[in-house]
């Protein structure tokens, strides 16, 4: 199970943006990454990467959002990411909504000097249903490069704005079992990484009013 420990970012006590960090323990990563594996071959999911993000020589992006509600498959992942994503949020104690609904999934392989260029999911501050519904994005790094090029750290970067609608950088460099989660308005992106695979999990939730 994992624990509550969390680490928050934000730019100021007052802002809306953020990012959380919560580490999966070692058999937690190895069970997301083996139920990925038999979903993506069970399911012969091809890779995709037209008008994505994810840039470089060689990488695969692999669409889950259809096979994650609706195969054994995928059921378990999805069950394990939501309950790792509301721990968090309860730890953090930035909010006392949940997330329950899965908006999008997909899963990356990137190799040698593969990075994201600058993105975001929603428009910045988009609310759903007057105001209770909102966006909330997860990057789980299942698998990280054991050797790291000074000058390719393949580190997470994201814009965060103060109350003011000042920015500043939020960096990260990401260790295995890394779970990262912030609001789908934030722009985010990565640098190039070092050689050898760098996998991602990563989901787009509704994070809904905690209701019975």
């Amino acid at each position: 199970m994992s624990d509550n420990t969390v680490t928050v970012s934000r730019s100021d006590p007052y802002s809306l943006d953020w990012v959380i960090l919560k580490v999966l323990n070692a058999d937690e990563t190895v069970f997301l990454k083996r139920s990925l594996e038999n979903l993506i071959t069970n399911s012969n999911i091809k890779s995709n990467t037209y008008n994505k993000s994810i840039t470089g020589i060689k990488c695969d992006r692999f669409d889950l959002f259809h096979y994650i509600n609706d195969t054994s498959y995928g059921t378990p992942i999805l069950k394990k990411v939501i309950s790792v994503v509301n721990d968090a949020l309860a730890a953090s104690k930035l909010t006392t909504k949940k997330v329950n609904r899965v908006n999008m999934a997909w899963t990356i392989n990137g190799y040698d000097n593969a990075f994201h260029t600058i993105h975001s999911h929603t428009p910045r501050n988009i609310l759903f249903n007057k105001g209770r519904h909102y966006g909330i994005s997860v990057s789980i790094y299942l698998t990280v490069p054991t050797v790291v090029d000074p000058l390719r750290t393949g580190n997470l970067y994201a814009v965060l704005q103060d109350h003011n609608k000042d920015n500043y950088t939020f960096s990260h460099h990401p260790e295995e079992g890394d779970v990262l989660i912030f609001p789908s308005w934030i722009y985010h992106g990565t640098t190039p990484q070092s050689p050898g695979l760098r996998q991602t999990l990563n989901f787009d939730f509704i994070l809904d009013d905690n209701e019975a």
